[in-house]
């Protein structure tokens, strides 16, 4: 069984600062997001054992700033695809309309511009925490998940024992947030 489980979203990107869907997109982190990822290193409060990454720049990017600050070698960090950011088809690249992502109004809106199903990220996301629980590499070890907002909700209400469907608020960047500890199983 794991011992500890935090969830980091990446640092902030040129998409976030301008309220674009990143989704599938590949941006890079801004100055401000590696300063973020180095405060989110010393917020830890705990040394991770390993180092699970969304295979997205931002997160990897993230992640391996995360990684140097615990002199983990920057190789050490495990690219995780299960991680990877929600699709959001025509949407990526476009300024975010005043959207609550939570509502089956939105969420219409969403798929009708050909974006992932939010149940497929949710589905996801208990695919990861089931091969984290199952896989004895991961036995009594503090596992830092670096990945992405929608993703992040997803996993936060896969951990919680929550249905995918729900509010669940928009995940700061580069905050950490602890999701499992083994004296929660």
């Amino acid at each position: 069984m794991i011992k500890r489980l935090v969830f980091v979203r990446h640092g902030i990107t040129r998409d976030n600062t301008e309220c674009l869907f990143s989704g599938s997109r590949n941006p890079g982190l801004e100055s401000t997001g590696y300063e973020q990822a180095e405060r989110a290193a010393r917020s830890l409060g705990i040394q991770p054992d390993i180092i699970l990454s969304s295979p997205k720049q931002r997160a990897l990017a993230t992640a391996w700033t995360i990684a140097g600050l615990f002199s983990i070698p920057r190789s050490s960090v495990i690219s995780e695809p299960l991680l990877r950011e929600r699709s959001y088809g025509d949407l990526e690249g476009k300024p975010h309309v005043q959207l609550d992502e939570t509502t089956e109004e939105a969420e219409r809106y969403v798929a009708q511009m050909g974006a992932e199903p939010l149940s497929e990220v949710y589905v996801r996301q208990q695919l990861f925490l089931q091969k984290l629980q199952e896989s004895t590499v991961f036995d009594n070890l503090t596992i830092l998940a670096v990945g992405h907002n929608a993703a992040g909700r997803a996993l936060l209400r896969v951990v919680r024992g929550l249905p995918c469907n729900g509010t669940v608020e928009s995940i700061p960047n580069a905050t950490p947030i602890q999701l499992w500890t083994a004296d929660e199983a």
